[in-house]
């Protein structure tokens, strides 16, 4: 698991992804997102 998220995090860098957006669905059904600048990483 580790290998695949360093791999996540070059591609990421390579690339000059500035943010990057999560969208998930919760339990009521609402679709919720979230965008993470890639600093954070």
């Amino acid at each position: 698991m580790k290998e695949l998220h360093q791999k996540i995090l070059q591609e990421i860098k390579s690339k000059n992804i500035q943010f990057v957006r999560f969208i998930w669905c919760d339990n009521a059904g609402v679709i919720r997102a979230k965008a993470v600048h890639t600093n954070l990483f």
